[in-house]
């Protein structure tokens, strides 16, 4: 993540964009990085960006079945359309979206935002976050870990690797009763590692759902009938 907070004056030196959005348009193609400082970065539809979309202060659009390098901002969110291709999304203050089949190399990542993956989208390897929930809606990722924040796996999504909820070590966690972070793992979903609770967490798991050794936790099982509070 320090390179995420060392952007700006990446960007700057670069003699980049500043005070001003910048867009490609769709089905367009460009061969550098597209960026900004203090403006929004947006790949128009079916474009092709041999480079990183990426700000400090605004917001990185990627339209549907854009292809790109990474997209990062400091100070916004990451929004990724249906079919889009990358390597890998970071943000530090801000959400990362992804619509459905969206295919990434590499990793998502948060510092204080929720991330969000769409059905048929395939991270192949992890996500990650400090203070932001995770939700899943049929996707595929390679681990999670978080240290704050609920994390949800809908029916049919699978994890890789591990499911990871760590120590707060000074981030600011709060283990009131009412405000554990709770991990649901719907219907016919399938975490293939270990899941790892250096927290107190609730934890729920369908009966359905298929799961690796389960430590630092005591899960409740459920059924579609009482999936509800």
């Amino acid at each position: 993540m320090q390179r995420l907070l060392a952007l700006l004056f990446v960007l700057v030196l670069a003699g980049c964009n500043v005070n001003s959005s910048v867009s490609l348009s769709d089905g367009e193609a460009y061969d550098r990085d597209l960026s900004t400082v203090n403006g929004s970065v947006r790949v128009g539809d079916n474009a092709r960006l041999d480079g990183d979309a990426k700000t400090v202060n605004g917001s990185v659009t990627i339209g549907k079945n854009a292809t790109i390098k990474d997209a990062s901002t400091v100070n916004g969110s990451v929004r990724l359309s249906d079919g889009v291709q990358l390597r890998s999304a970071e943000a530090v203050n801000g959400s990362i979206s992804a619509g459905e089949n969206v295919m990434a190399s590499g990793f998502f990542e948060t510092v204080n935002g929720k991330i969000e993956v769409g059905a048929g989208s395939v991270v192949s390897n992890r996500l990650e976050t400090v203070n932001g929930t995770m939700l899943l809606r049929g996707a595929e990722v390679g681990s999670i870990e978080t240290v704050n924040g609920d994390i949800t796996l809908e029916a049919n999504s699978r994890v890789n690797g591990a499911l990871v909820v760590e120590e707060p070590r000074g981030w600011g966690g709060n283990d009131d009763e009412d405000d554990l972070p709770t991990v649901t793992i719907g219907a016919n979903s399938t975490v293939v590692g270990p899941l790892r609770f250096e927290r107190e967490v609730r934890l729920r798991i369908h009966e359905s759902a298929t799961v690796g050794e389960i430590s630092g936790a005591e899960p409740e099982y459920f059924s579609d009938e009482v999936s509800s509070e």
